[in-house]
């Protein structure tokens, strides 16, 4: 891992009814990860590299022109700043990475989006000494409170207490975590407003190793701090439970708690709707942990790839020699369509419309020549891995129309059972349509309560191995 700073000398400049704005600079630092992975025995001698920052980087934005004064404001800059900041975070920070399989037939999904190593349960008991933001009906000083844990990308936030500058929250949020040795959590005291912007009270970050280090059953009162890390803003309490995932080699544990694995892949056989069409796979699962957020799971949208003409004559060649195969068998239009995956009045048609026998490349137009990837993969925490259900939502729109659902496969935890760790690789046509998904599909167990938990930074390796 290694600190890096990007001092950017823009240029750029706006002029909108006579008054000017630019903005005359641009840094961003951060921690950024380079990771080898799938050590091999032959060159390249690794599976692949992935890349990372741990939390989202400091960003600084300077303005110049007439309205230099207004959009220095706190507020203009903070939402500047978290547009660039959010645009960076789906990109590298955390449970997001920058993946590239070097090694052939090796498994992106290991490179690109490893299972998490555990799940940290962090509760946020009480706050004392807090600044007061408000008045009262009375006229006292006071505010309504409310804390936010920031864990890379992942947010959580709790409810206001009102009225109260030492308030009891009593409030737990639970973290799937990536990279235990790199990644730092943290936490920020708000006073909620009902108009406008929402107050500052205190912030403090803590690295995951050292919180660790605590133990199940120990209280600990932190320091809140200004974003500066200087002046005192009172104390927060808090305590943290680690749970490991664990490997589930013969399903046995498919009855109990576990995070699901859902990693969509790539799309084929996409039908043919007009230029500027978009695709994306939203996931979603039943059974999930009441702790957890419930935030939409969706792919990036991605325009589909035609495939190449060499593609398409294989495709072709293949369905001409299915065909003969059930011909000789003397399937029916009716099997002859289920097992080509093809609608049996497509099918008919095309027989219809035939010329020679040959009837393979009106059949590939048929299931249609697009495709898309994602190489994305979603964990979802459930109280019961063998009774979640999870599905996937083939959805997509069309320029100048709303966004629709193709078709939707489901799938639940039980159907894991016998396969090795528990863990599939599917190819499945998507109710309704001829497209196919490709998924990966896996789960882990949570492990018990886990100890103090002493964690060296030589470890990281072994935990990403493991």
């Amino acid at each position: 891992q290694a600190r890096f700073e990007w001092d950017a000398d823009c240029e750029i400049f706006l002029r909108f009814k006579g008054s000017g704005l630019g903005i005359q600079g641009l840094s961003i630092s951060g921690v950024l990860v380079l990771e080898l992975v799938g050590l091999i025995n032959e060159p390249p001698f690794f599976e692949g590299v992935r890349i990372f920052m741990n939390r989202a980087p400091e960003i600084d934005v300077r303005f110049e022109g007439a309205v230099e004064g207004l959009l220095n404001l706190a507020w203009v800059r903070e939402t500047i700043k978290g547009l660039v900041e959010k645009a960076i975070a789906g990109l590298l920070v955390l449970p997001n990475r920058f993946g590239y399989a070097i090694a052939p037939d090796s498994d992106i999904f290991i490179i690109k989006c490893p299972v998490s190593q555990g799940i940290l349960d962090l509760k946020v008991w009480g706050a004392t000494g807090l600044l007061a933001k408000e008045r009262t009906w009375l006229g006292r000083r006071s505010s309504d409170p409310y804390v936010v844990l920031t864990c890379g990308t992942d947010k959580f936030q709790s409810q206001p207490v009102f009225k109260n500058l030492k308030p009891t929250w009593n409030w737990t949020a639970s973290m799937l975590i990536q990279e235990a040795a790199h990644q730092r959590i943290g936490l920020e005291v708000f006073n909620d407003r009902t108009i406008g912007w929402d107050d500052f009270l205190g912030c403090q970050t803590l690295p995951l190793r050292q919180i660790l280090e605590w133990g199940p059953d120990r209280k600990v009162t932190l320091k809140l701090q200004d974003r500066t890390g200087g002046q005192d803003r009172g104390t927060v309490t808090v305590s943290a439970q680690w749970r490991p995932l664990e490997l589930c080699t013969e399903g046995s544990q498919l009855g109990a708690a576990g995070v699901l694995y859902a990693g969509v892949h790539s799309a084929a056989r996409l039908p043919k709707l007009g230029e500027g069409t978009v695709f994306w796979v939203s996931v979603a699962c039943s059974r999930l942990l009441e702790t957890f957020p419930g935030r939409a799971r969706e792919t990036l949208q991605v325009p589909e790839t035609p495939r190449t003409g060499t593609a398409c004559e294989a495709d072709a060649e293949d369905l001409d020699n299915k065909l003969a195969i059930l011909r000789a068998h003397n399937l029916g239009d009716e099997d002859m369509a289920a097992v080509l995956q093809i609608e049996p009045d497509r099918l008919r048609a095309a027989l219809d419309r035939a010329s020679g026998g040959q009837v393979g490349c009106d059949l590939a137009g048929c299931r249609g020549t697009g495709e898309a990837s994602w190489e994305t993969a979603f964990e979802l925490p459930v109280d019961s891995v063998a009774d979640a259900e999870v599905e996937f939502d083939l959805r997509c729109k069309e320029p100048g129309r709303f966004a629709r659902s193709l078709g939707t496969y489901r799938t639940k935890g039980a159907s894991l059972g016998g396969s090795t760790n528990c863990t599939q690789w599917r190819t499945i046509k998507v109710p309704g349509t001829e497209a196919t998904l490709k998924l990966k599909l896996g789960m882990r167990s949570v492990g018990s309560v886990a100890a103090a938990v002493q964690l060296e930074r030589s470890s990281t390796s072994t935990l990403v191995a493991n």
